[in-house]
């Protein structure tokens, strides 16, 4: 008896027409793929942007130790703060070191001991010095949003 259900039930499972194969639009063409992307087409920069209008939080994924991916992340701040961004997480920063990570941002000249100091306490394998330049993009921003507005005045 168990071996006549599994029979059946393999011949009906067998037999069902696959209906989901209709479900999925046709695969484009190459031609179709280059002109989509040349009308599409942005920087990296504009496509996180473009995120933050109908997401409140993005995520961004990157290969660690390619330099090329965290310097994205430093030009990102001050695009970011242009578009109304304020908020940075970061997977190399412990939450227990903010204190730290705004005393750095609130020097009048960049001090990356302390940047060393966050970044070796969080993961010491990760300390490369795109991701420090990540804190130094930040303190500049700091700096040029204080030339702009010099009566603002940081405070916690």
């Amino acid at each position: 008896m168990k071996w006549l259900c599994t029979f059946v039930g393999l011949l009906l499972f067998i037999g069902t027409p696959n209906s989901s194969r209709s479900q999925y639009p046709p695969v484009p063409t190459s031609e179709e793929l280059v002109e989509y992307i040349l009308q599409h087409q942005q920087t990296p920069e504009d496509y996180i942007i473009a995120k933050f209008r109908d997401h409140d939080v993005v995520f961004l994924g990157e290969f660690h130790r390619i330099r090329h991916d965290v310097e994205l992340v430093q030009r990102l701040i001050p695009i970011c703060y242009q578009n109304g961004v304020r908020v940075l997480a970061l997977e190399f920063a412990d939450r227990q070191d903010q204190p730290l990570i705004d005393s750095l941002l609130s020097l009048p000249s960049y001090d990356e001991s302390i940047a060393r100091l966050v970044t070796f306490r969080s993961a010491r394998e990760w300390a490369y010095q795109e991701y420090l330049d990540i804190y130094k993009a930040a303190w500049a921003l700091k700096c040029r949003f204080l030339k702009m507005h010099p009566s603002f005045v940081l405070s916690r």
